[in-house]
């Protein structure tokens, strides 16, 4: 009867230092995405949204970890044109964003293309930004900015043409 009781004790105890475990446990690291094969973990998310706060933005982590989908899925997409190279081992982030604008260059903004006449209409219409200065002084200029947004739109859509093709679950609960 006691020897029961002794493993009672026990028992009870070990229940209630294995319960006190569980209720202050502390969770290290979860999956708050997955893209395709891949995973985005919160530690990946929490460093991004860091980093863009300390840059200065005003940003989400959704709006982050939107940022960091896209980053993928561009990233997968230029790992295939480049002949399906794998990254190698110890390849960093910087080698990523390399990876990702030589693409952006080669693949989208090699096509664009901005007619002179259009140059020449932003010019007429927002002389007084560029101050009294000859058109044939910032008909570059011009042209690089029209360049930049038209870029920008077709970014956007071809990353959304990526994600409709792309199987993305997002697991992210914002605190």
């Amino acid at each position: 009867m006691i020897r029961g009781r002794i493993v009672f004790i026990i028992l009870l105890a070990a229940v209630y230092l294995f319960s006190a475990g569980i209720v202050f446990a502390e969770i290290l690291e979860r999956v708050v995405a997955t893209v395709n094969d891949d995973v985005i973990l919160l530690s990946e998310l929490e460093s991004e949204f860091r980093a863009a706060r300390k840059a200065g933005r005003d940003v989400t982590r959704e709006e982050v970890l939107n940022d960091m989908i896209d980053r993928l899925l561009l990233l997968k997409e230029a790992r295939r044109f480049r002949l399906g190279l794998s990254p190698e081992p110890g390849e960093t982030s910087v080698d990523s964003n390399r990876i990702i604008n030589e693409y952006i260059n080669k693949r989208i903004k090699i096509l664009i293309h901005i007619p002179f006449e259009k140059i020449e209409s932003y010019y007429m219409n927002n002389r007084e930004r560029f101050r009294g200065r000859d058109f044939y002084d910032v008909k570059d200029e011009i042209e690089k900015y029209l360049v930049e947004q038209e870029l920008k739109a077709r970014l956007r859509e071809y990353i959304n043409e990526l994600r409709k093709k792309a199987d993305i679950t997002v697991m992210l609960h914002e605190p």
